[in-house]
C-alpha cells in the first residue's frame, strides 16, 4: 500500500503543477494577449504549445480521476477503519436492552427529533425512528445482532430514507440494541452505505451495536460527522471529544486482517477487486 500511495501521491503532485501552469499560461494571455499578438503575429507556435498544454492537463486529471481517485478513496476509508478503536464503552447505566432503549429514546425526543413507532419496511420493522432535519434515527431491539440483521436493516434504512422520504442527503444511525452480538455483525460494524444522490448531496448510513449486557459499543467512532455526534451524545450518553475511559483498547481481527491485505496492495489489487464486485 505504501507503493500505491506514493505512486497517487506524485501523480497528484504532476496534475496540480500541470493545472497551475495551465492556469497561470491562460491567465497570462488574457491580460497580454495585444503584446503576445504582436510579438508572435500569425505564428501558431505559441498557440499550439498552449493548447497542448491544456490537453495534457486534461489528459492528466482524466487519468487520475478514472483510475485513482477509487483507489485513494479506498486507501483513506481502510486506513480509517484499521486506526479506529475496536469497540467503545457507553456511559449509560441501563443492562436491559428495553431500558436502553427508552432512554436513547428519551433523549431524542428531548431534543427535537420526530419519534415514530413501529416503522414497517421492506418487511422488517424498526422499534422506533427518529427524525430531526438532515439526521436519522433507526432503531431495532434483539436479544442477538448477527451479520444478517446488520445487512437486513441497513438496507430497509436506506431503501425507507430513499423511496419512502425521498432524501437525497443526511446522515443515518441504524441502532441495534441487543444482548449479544455474533463476531461476524461486530466486523460490519465498520463499513458505512453511502450514497452519491447529487453532485453535491451524499446519503450516508452507519451501522452501530450496542452490547447492552458488557456496554460495548461498536461503529466507526473515528469518522468526523454527525453520524458520530449522534452516536456519542444519545447512544453513549457521552460528549465529544470522547475521554480515555469510553474508548476500547483492543483492536477487532478484522481491523488487523485488513492492515494486513494492505501491507502489500497495489493499484492492481484495487482493479481486481472494483472487477468482482
Amino acid at each position: 500500500m505504501i507503493k500505491l500511495k506514493i505512486k497517487l501521491r506524485r501523480l497528484k503532485r504532476l496534475r496540480n503543477i500541470l493545472i497551475f501552469l495551465a492556469v497561470a499560461a491562460i491567465l497570462l494571455y488574457i491580460t497580454f494577449e495585444p503584446a503576445l499578438n504582436a510579438a508572435v503575429g500569425n505564428s501558431n507556435i505559441f498557440y499550439t504549445g498552449l493548447f497542448l498544454l491544456v490537453l495534457a492537463v486534461l489528459t492528466v486529471v482524466f487519468v487520475y480521476e478514472s483510475k485513482y481517485a477509487g483507489a485513494e478513496k479506498f486507501i483513506v476509508d481502510a486506513e480509517g477503519k484499521i486506526n479506529d478503536a475496536g469497540y467503545y464503552l457507553t456511559a449509560r447505566e441501563e443492562k436491559a436492552v428495553d431500558a436502553y432503549a427508552q432512554a436513547v429514546q428519551q433523549d431524542l425526543a428531548d431534543n427535537g427529533y420526530k419519534i415514530k413507532h413501529n416503522l414497517l419496511c421492506d418487511g422488517l420493522q424498526f422499534d422506533f425512528v427518529g427524525i430531526k432535519g438532515g439526521e436519522f434515527f433507526y432503531a431495532v431491539l434483539t436479544e442477538q445482532t448477527d451479520k444478517n440483521d446488520v445487512i437486513a436493516y441497513t438496507n430497509a434504512a436506506t431503501t425507507d430514507l430513499t423511496n419512502a422520504l425521498l432524501k437525497r442527503r443526511g446522515e443515518a444511525v441504524v441502532l441495534l440494541l441487543c444482548d449479544t452480538v455474533t463476531q461476524e455483525a461486530v466486523q460490519l460494524s465498520k463499513s458505512v452505505t453511502e450514497l452519491q444522490t447529487g453532485r453535491h448531496q451524499r446519503l450516508t448510513v452507519y451501522p452501530v451495536i450496542v452490547s447492552v449486557s458488557d456496554g460495548k459499543v461498536y461503529f466507526l467512532g473515528n469518522r468526523i460527522g454527525r453520524a458520530q455526534k449522534m452516536t456519542v451524545n444519545y447512544v453513549m450518553n457521552c460528549e465529544l471529544p470522547l475521554k480515555s475511559a469510553y474508548i476500547g483498547t483492543e483492536k477487532l481481527s478484522c481491523q488487523q486482517e485488513l492492515a494486513e491485505r494492505l501491507e502489500n496492495f497495489e493499484l492492481k489489487d484495487y482493479k481486481n477487486m472494483s472487477e468482482e464486485r
